[in-house]
């Protein structure tokens, strides 16, 4: 088994390379997924991460509202009473993100625009 840990800034770049691995031996290394505190912009990338072919262990994915009072996303994921979650169809991470709560729970600006 190979455990492997996304941060959610770079979920992206980091998956999709270790996936390519994965992809060219998925019966032969069993694979799981999972990021707790993240808020709902990082776990909508492991949740489609997970829901690959070759992903065959359990996730550790567990609901944004266990550890926020409000997610940065709306809506958010749950897990369903059968213990599996809805993977989004939507495109990006398949949770809207909503620019206000980002910015309130900014502590640092930083803009690469020099036009500003």
């Amino acid at each position: 088994m190979e455990e492997m840990k996304i941060e959610p800034s770079a979920a992206m770049p980091v998956a999709m390379p270790t996936w390519r691995n994965v992809e060219l031996v998925p019966d032969a290394m069993p694979a799981w997924c999972g990021g707790t505190l993240e808020t709902g912009i990082g776990r909508g990338f492991n949740l489609a991460l997970a829901s690959l072919p070759g992903f065959t262990l359990h996730s550790d994915m567990s609901p944004a509202r266990l550890f926020y009072d409000q997610d940065l996303v709306e809506p958010t994921f749950d897990i369903r009473p059968d213990g599996t979650v809805a993977v989004p169809t939507q495109p990006g991470n398949g949770f809207p993100v909503l620019p206000e709560r980002v910015a309130a729970a900014a502590i640092r600006r930083w803009s690469s625009d020099t036009r500003a």
